[in-house]
Formats: C-alpha cells, sequence, structure tokens
C-alpha cells in the first residue's frame, strides 16, 4: 500500500502479442535535492533516484530546475510519461526501464517574466501548450 502525496502522476500501458504491462510513476521534485521516482511494476512500488540529463547536451542547474519545477501534466508518449512544467519545459521518463533518467527539453521559447507564483497557473497554462499528434509526436507550443 503506498499514499500518493503529489499530483505528478502518470499512468503508461504497453502490449505486445505475449503480454500487457502497467506502470504508474510518480514525479517528487523537491527543492534542491535529488528527483524521486516512485514506479509501480509487476505488483509493487519501487523507489528510484534517477539523474537528469539535458536533451542535446550543454549544461543544465539541476537545483535551479528542482526549485523551480512545478509539473502542471502529464503526458504518455509511447514508453514515455512525459512531466511538463509551463513554464520551463518537459522532462521525459521511460517509464518501463529499469535504471530511468530524466530527459529534460527546456521550451524553445518562452513568455518574458511570465511567472507561475505572480501571475498564477492558468496565465503560463494559455501561452505554453504540450501534446501528441496522430502521427505519435510530441508539440510543443508557444503563444
Amino acid at each position: 500500500m503506498r499514499k500518493l502525496d503529489c499530483l505528478d502522476l502518470g499512468i503508461l500501458r504497453r502490449s505486445n502479442e505475449l503480454r500487457q504491462e502497467l506502470a504508474i510513476v510518480e514525479l517528487e521534485m523537491i527543492r534542491s535535492e535529488q528527483p524521486k521516482l516512485c514506479v509501480w511494476r509487476s505488483e509493487w512500488w519501487e523507489l528510484k533516484w534517477p539523474p537528469i540529463f539535458p536533451v542535446g547536451g550543454g549544461n543544465l542547474d539541476v537545483d535551479k530546475l528542482t526549485w523551480n519545477w512545478d509539473t502542471d501534466t502529464v503526458i504518455a508518449f509511447g514508453n514515455y510519461l512525459c512531466f511538463v512544467d509551463y513554464c520551463n519545459g518537459v522532462l521525459f521518463c521511460d517509464a518501463f526501464d529499469d535504471n530511468p533518467k530524466l530527459l529534460y527539453l527546456e521550451f524553445l521559447c518562452k513568455i518574458p517574466g511570465l511567472d507561475r507564483f505572480y501571475h498564477g497557473r492558468a496565465w503560463s497554462d494559455v501561452y505554453q501548450n504540450v501534446g501528441v499528434t496522430n502521427n505519435h509526436e510530441i508539440f510543443m507550443h508557444c503563444s
């Protein structure tokens, strides 16, 4: 039994001819601490502390990211759960990987001066959007 503490939760199912698998993943981003994943697969929960890597390489200030991160939505994409923060970007997590890592993709365009804590969550939702197309491609939209 596990009590889920936050809304950063995604559920993903995959199947082939032989079996179906289900993964439930909760992302816990605590300011200035290593991210924690609570993963349920095959009848039990596991705790994992995945590293964060920027997509495309480069430098990433992980402390700043964890300090400012606040998941707005979670999107299923292939084997990935995408934890979206409309003011920062997307963290991709392969929900079926035994040793997961988080891949961080920063929004290419950001609204200057947009601050979730000052303007509220609704404004960030209006200006940034993430989704999956019928061709199974992920898209990011900035107004």
